[in-house]
């Protein structure tokens, strides 16, 4: 007996959606999706309803992510191995290493690392106003989603789809932001968002190629910032595409005492 699955990815451009089809033997992908956001074209609940019933989209099982620049993430330690001793530290460690009251947020955490008397977890906070904003949203669409996600770490679970051994880099670069997951021996040890991404790259062609932001827009998704006959025409891409290079390079340095 198969199963659909509706992957909701809820960026600051557009909503992309994938359905997957489970069974005992494989995952299929079944179509994907998108529907621009912005401009006059409703509200984010309304413009999921119109995606859900334009393309008859399954909703029995839903998993979308908080953006990541509305998640913040803690490496913590603890001197013991007992998951339910960890379960009950947790909120207290988190308490003291941010200035949000318990009750004002929302906590998840996975492990990275752990031996018998020793344990290493990340644990992901986001303000729960930001949680209920994403939930209403959904929940106005006729969406109630199984499991919310962490946009960054959430990258990691590619790790069970390809071979990724090592330390390994995951970029997503999104319209407003790119988001960075960093893999150890395929396991997410850290993440970070930064905001060198998509509509800078269409800004800079814009500019080089002396055409409007739609135009630019189409050439970016059609032909891509490194087409050959753009390689002597857009040092404005270039240039946002080393800030970009950059900040990979700087979010690296930040995050090595986690590897």
């Amino acid at each position: 007996m198969s199963r659909g699955i509706l992957g909701l990815d809820v960026g600051s451009y557009a909503v992309k959606a994938v359905e997957l089809r489970q069974t005992l033997r494989e995952l299929e992908v079944v179509q994907l999706r998108e529907i621009p956001l912005g401009g006059s074209g409703g509200t984010l609940a309304e413009r999921l309803q119109d995606l859900m019933r334009t393309h008859r989209l399954p909703t029995q099982h839903v998993v979308c992510a908080l953006a990541g620049d509305r998640v913040s993430n803690r490496t913590i330690e603890f001197p013991f191995r007992d998951k339910r001793k960890v379960a009950q530290a947790i909120p207290f460690e988190v308490e003291s290493q941010v200035p949000f009251d318990l009750e004002d947020i929302v906590i998840d955490w996975s492990e990275t690392a752990g031996s018998r008397n020793h344990t290493e977890l990340i644990a992901t906070i986001s303000p729960r106003k930001e949680v209920a904003l994403l939930l209403n949203s959904l929940r106005q669409a006729g969406l109630e989603p199984r499991v919310v996600e962490a946009e960054g770490l959430v990258l990691g679970n590619l790790a069970g789809l390809f071979d990724l051994p090592g330390h390994r880099i995951l970029l997503d670069v999104g319209h407003r932001k790119s988001t960075l997951c960093l893999l150890a021996e395929g396991r997410p040890v850290a993440a970070r968002s930064f905001p060198v991404a998509g509509r800078m790259l269409t800004e800079a062609l814009a500019k080089d190629l002396n055409v409007d932001p739609e135009e630019a827009e189409r050439i970016k998704h059609e032909e891509g910032p490194f087409a050959e006959r753009l390689a002597d025409a857009t040092p404005s891409v270039r240039a946002v595409l080393d800030r970009l290079a950059r900040e990979v390079v700087r979010s690296l340095g930040s995050l090595e005492a986690q590897l």
